[in-house]
Order: C-alpha cells, then structure tokens, then sequence
C-alpha cells in the first residue's frame, strides 16, 4: 500500500503502541507488519485481520542518497551536476510508476538480481538502517558453481536485513550445501528471514569452527551459510521452513527440547551445557502438520526462532548430499550430545577452557582450534599465566557459562587459582587436591601437567590465512594429564536406556558403554615442533630446535636415555638392534 510520509509516521506509532504487533520499519520509507487483528487491539471478535502487509511511502525514500522527490523532479533535466543520470532514470519507476529498488526497500528481487542488490545496498557502509528486500523467485546461492557475482570470501552485508517471502506460495532459498555465502560485518549488521523455506542447509566448515562459540558444526540449522560470530543475535526467522538435511536432525532437536524442559535432576545436569554455554533461554516445540515435523520457538544468544518448521522433506529444490567431513563431524544420536566447537588463541584460554570442560561433567566433547595471534606459530612453550592481560580477541563465549557458577574467561579475581588453594590448605596438598578444588594454576602449564578429565581434540584448520596449524612445545615433558574416569559418561541416556533412569540421592549417572566411549585427547591436523624427549635424556636444551637442521634431514641426538634395566641386559639394551627411538619417543 502507498502512502504519505506523514501517514506512515502515524501508522508506525499506532504500531509500535501495541508490542504484541510485529514489524520491521525504517521510520521513513517503509513498515512492514508481520500480521494485525483488530481483535488483538481491543480485545473483541476480529473485524480487521491480515497478514504480511507492507506500507511504503515513496516520499521518504531514497535513491544513492537522494531523496527520490527531489530525482523525480529532474526527469525532464539530461544533465544535472552531481547527481548520477542513472539515478534520475530509476526514480522513475516502472511502467507503473512505481520505484522497485530505493535505500530502504527492494520489490521483487529475482534470482538473478538478488545477490547483486545485496552487494549494492548493503554491503557497502554500515549503518543501522533496516533494507526490506521482497523476494519473487525461488533463489539458489551456490557461488561454487562458479558464479562470477560472487566475490571471494562471501557477500558481505553490513546493516540489518529483511528477507520476505511469499505469504501465499512457497519462496525458497537453496543454499546449496555450501557454506559462508553471505558474512555479517559491522556492529548493527543482521539477517532477519520472513515466511522462507531454506534448502540444502550444509555443516559448518573449519572456518566456521572459529566463530562457533561452541556450536556443533553437525547442526544445519545454526545457518552456517551465514559467517558471524556465534556469540550475537545476528539470524531471526519468522514463519518460515527449515528442510534439514536428516529426519535424525529433526527427531534430535525435539528429542532435547524435551531434555531441556524436564523438570528431572539428571535432565537439568545433562542439558546445562544447552542453557550455560550455548545460551539458550527457550526451547519449545509443537507438532507439525505431517508426521515427524516440528514447530520450534527458541530464543539463544546467537539466533531466535519464531514459528519455524524443522522438516527433513524437500519443498522445491532437489536434496543435496551432505557435506559430511568425519574429522569435524559426528553421526547425530540421540544418547550423546554434538561436540562443541571454538578457537584457542593463548594458553591463557586453552587453562581456562579445559578448566570449564572439567567441571561441565563431560556432558559434551569439545573441538578446540588453536590459532596463532597475527599468523604464526602457536605457543606451548612454558610460561607464567596472567588471566588480566587485556585478551588479543574479545571473550570467547564458550569457554565458559555467563548464567552459572562456572567462571568466564578472563576474569581471574574471581578464579581460584592452584597457588590461593595451597595457602588455604594444609602444606601436604597435593597437585591432585588442588584439582578437585576446581583451581587454575598461575603457570603453563600446571604442575602435573593439564589435566584431561574430557573428551577433547585439539584440531589444525586451514585457510587462505593459515595453510598449516603449528605448535611449538617448547620441549616442555608432561603438558598434559590424562584421566578418562569421566570420559565414558558424555552425552545423556537414550529413552528407556539405563542411562537414562531417574538416579537415586548422590548417585552417577552410568557410564556410557565401551562402544560409544571416546578417547580424552585426540590430536587432528597439526604439525608439532620442538617435541621433548622422555624423562631422564639430557641431550637438548631449551632453545635448541631439534625439529629438523637446515638442510630438512632429522638432527641426530647427542645422547640416548637407556633405562636401567636395558643397559643391564634386557632386550633390547645395550647392543640391541632396536633404534634409539624405541628409547627416546
């Protein structure tokens, strides 16, 4: 509907009068109402009710910055000094009269212009301007076919966006299973997507790995195809389908639905992770209208969801096979929980990380990606820890719940730390007690070694920035301690599983049976430097590279640690055939 400038400033304030009444506006050229009922107003049997109803109000637009009032009044000027022909010839509209692309408002984006109307209204400057864009077609955006409007690295958008579909047929988006289409820069930038069905939702990538915020990169519908960081509100969908790639994706997000609201001890202790690390404030659902479909409503730190349909049956665009990688990506099971994903830049955050990990009960294995500040080498090298130096990249989410009793990164005076543990306690405490004392120690790393009560991976990623992970150990013996006694029981019970029967005052839950145990360490993808040799062998000091000599052959050791009971005959002592790596690694 057309309106004045002055009509659509007081159809905004009646609007906005009425917080149950969702809308998008920019306050000047356009209001968009989700759906209106009279009878939600003053309380009476519905007279008026609609739905996806749009006002514009051409007066208020814009076109490159100028007013459209002012370009429709130069049509008849060839030449006018700075202002672009091109501009004066669009503000005249359609054969109707009506202007489909302003600053504030796109009508009709297609296939073929959407993604280039994206780039030109909102990927240039960031403001905090909303652009409603109405989509008329069914769009793929699969920039690895080779699309030459796609520009490396993804679209950037840098002001909130409003995607609206049709409210009488379906408009789907087919993401192609591809991932990091569109990235969201700036502080005001989002992506709000009205009555669309998404397509082909793919995994997420290594690269989304650094932004997960302990996301599961096994989770279409976290919308990896976007690339912001999972710590912010950037993605809202209203009415809207979301066809996962798997009916066990769908059955899954009901199955912890349910986890998450029972009111059962052991349902609270298996879902804290859902409330304290991946921010979720509500997780509800409904059935849907066929069988195996679901309506969810969830509100999390980093999306909300508002009548959106999880379904795994395909609506126009054909299934695509999952962009399943074995290293990154579990099978989803109802019994476990997916791994929870994250970067490490300092040793600051990886004591910090592996402290919450231990106190989080093994709920969840996590994936940790060590990434070196500017390029680099990553330091593993001894050293003392400063949990108040001013971090390199603000505060990582997932390292530890903001709603709970568990520390957040970064905040030290409120960490006990090993050596305020030992001068509370007698002067026999050993590195074990301070450990069950939930303390971090003041130095990297701990004395005993970092202790690995959880399944965790540490994993090398690649990119254009960062071909090959690498960490320097500085030669330093026992970084890490290991004790699977809590490895076994991640993840919760499956219905009717021993593991998931109410649990008596005091008592464990089971441990997950051997089959479905996970290893506490695993090392995936990174190359290691200056690796120490075993206790007892003095061949190469601190500073010296034994990782290989100039010319790329292994520097031989100086010496070789033989144990005792070698040097005094055993197999494989002195005069054995056995090389001294047998000794040695």
């Amino acid at each position: 509907m057309i309106v004045s400038k002055a009509q659509l400033q007081d159809y905004i304030v009646y609007v906005m009068s009425y917080p149950d009444i969702i809308h998008w506006t920019d306050g000047v050229s356009f209001l968009h109402i989700r759906s209106y009922s009279s009878g939600l107003i003053n309380g009476t049997p519905s007279v008026v009710e609609g739905s996806t109803i749009t006002l514009l109000a051409p007066e208020g637009a814009k076109l490159d910055g100028t007013p459209l009032t002012i370009l429709q009044s130069l049509r008849d000027q060839r030449q006018v000094s700075g202002v672009d022909s091109t501009a004066v010839a669009a503000a005249q509209g359609d054969q109707a009269g009506i202007v489909t692309v302003t600053d504030g408002y796109v009508l009709g984006a297609t296939n073929t212009s959407l993604v280039r109307l994206i780039q030109q209204l909102a990927g240039q400057e960031e403001t905090k301007a909303p652009l409603l864009l109405f989509i008329a077609s069914n769009i793929t955006f699969s920039p690895a076919s080779g699309d030459p409007e796609w520009p490396p690295g993804g679209v950037k958008i840098k002001r909130p966006t409003i995607w609206v579909g049709s409210s009488w047929r379906n408009t789907s988006l087919d993401f192609h299973m591809e991932v990091g289409q569109f990235v969201l820069e700036g502080a005001a930038a989002n992506v709000t997507l009205v009555n669309l069905v998404l397509e082909n939702l793919g995994y997420g990538d290594e690269i989304s790995a650094r932004d997960a915020e302990g996301k599961s990169l096994s989770r279409s519908h976290i919308l990896w195809s976007f690339r912001y960081r999972r710590s912010q509100q950037r993605t809202v969908l209203w009415d809207t389908v979301m066809v996962l790639p798997e009916q066990i994706q769908v059955d899954n997000a009901a199955y912890w639905s349910d986890a998450f609201n029972s009111d059962l001890d052991f349902w609270k202790n298996q879902t804290a992770f859902m409330r304290d690390i991946l921010g979720i404030q509500v997780e509800k659902y409904k059935r849907g209208k066929l069988p195996g479909d679901y309506i969810m409503e969830i509100v999390k730190k980093d999306q909300l969801m508002f009548n959106v349909t999880y379904t795994a049956r395909p609506y126009v665009a054909p299934r695509l096979k999952l962009n399943f990688n074995p290293i990154l990506h579990l099978d989803i099971v109802n019994y476990r929980a997916d791994p929870g994903v994250g970067p490490v830049y300092t040793r600051e955050d990886v004591a910090v990380t592996l402290y919450n990990v231990r106190r989080s009960g093994c709920q969840r294995m996590y994936i940790l990606l060590p990434i070196a500040l500017n390029g680099g080498v990553v330091n593993w090298g001894p050293t003392d820890l400063d949990y108040d130096r001013p971090h390199p990249v603000a505060p990582m989410s997932y390292q530890g719940p903001s709603n709970s009793s568990t520390p957040q990164p970064l905040r030290a005076s409120q960490l006990p730390t090993n050596a305020t543990l030992s001068n509370s306690s007698s002067a026999g405490s050993s590195v074990a007690d301070a450990d069950t004392s939930n303390g971090l120690s003041n130095t990297w790393p701990s004395p005993g070694g970092e202790l690995l009560k959880c399944p965790v991976q540490f994993r090398g990623i690649s990119s254009s920035d960062q071909p090959t992970t690498v960490i320097d150990l500085g030669y330093v013996q026992g970084l890490f301690r290991l004790d699977d006694s809590l490895s076994g029981t991640s993840g919760a019970g499956s219905p009717g599983s021993q593991a998931n029967a109410p649990l008596l005052p005091g008592q464990r839950p089971t441990a997950v049976p051997p089959s479905i145990r996970q290893p506490v360490l695993q090392l995936a993808s990174l190359v290691f430097t200056r690796l120490p040799q075993g206790p007892g062998y003095g061949g190469v000091s601190a500073g010296q590279d034994n990782s290989s000599t100039a010319d790329g052959a292994a520097e031989q050791p100086a010496a070789v640690y033989v144990p005792a009971d070698a040097a005094a005959g055993v197999s494989g002592g002195v005069g054995s055939s056995l090389p001294a790596e047998a000794y040695t690694h």
